[in-house]
């Protein structure tokens, strides 16, 4: 019964859910949940491609020994078949004590996001995404 109570409530935002596993992916420093959100033809501003994201995203993770994700002042933007989703991203951190690199890295910084969305199989994933650090 519970099932089909669930399966009867309105879905959810797809792009807002994408940007909820992008951050609980992140948290866990689960690089492949989170590469599995970026489309294959994923362009980043700077233009950087999927590749050059798995490189930084995977040297990341194995940087920090644990991190902390959180994403505030989410604002999607919506049509059928594409999303625009700004947001502010604020990451804490405790990097690895190899190699000197808890001194090199921070311990916390926030940056702006604006991502575009995209269905692609059973969800939506990042096409395109701009970032900066935080005001």
């Amino acid at each position: 019964m519970l099932s089909l109570v669930a399966g009867c409530r309105p879905p959810g935002d797809p792009a807002k859910q994408t940007v909820d596993d992008l951050s609980r992916a992140a948290s866990h420093r689960d690089a492949k949940a989170f590469l599995d959100l970026v489309a294959a033809d994923f362009q980043g501003a700077d233009g950087s491609r999927k590749s050059d994201l798995e490189s930084t995203v995977r040297q990341l993770f194995a940087a920090y020994e644990s991190l902390d994700v959180t994403v505030r002042d989410l604002n999607v933007e919506r049509a059928e078949s594409a999303a625009l989703a700004r947001f502010r991203v604020d990451l804490s951190g405790r990097a690895r004590k190899i190699a000197g690199l808890e001194g090199l890295l921070p311990s916390s910084s926030s940056w702006q996001f604006e991502t575009r969305l995209a269905p692609s199989g059973k969800r939506w994933r990042v096409t395109w995404a701009s970032w900066s650090p935080a005001p």
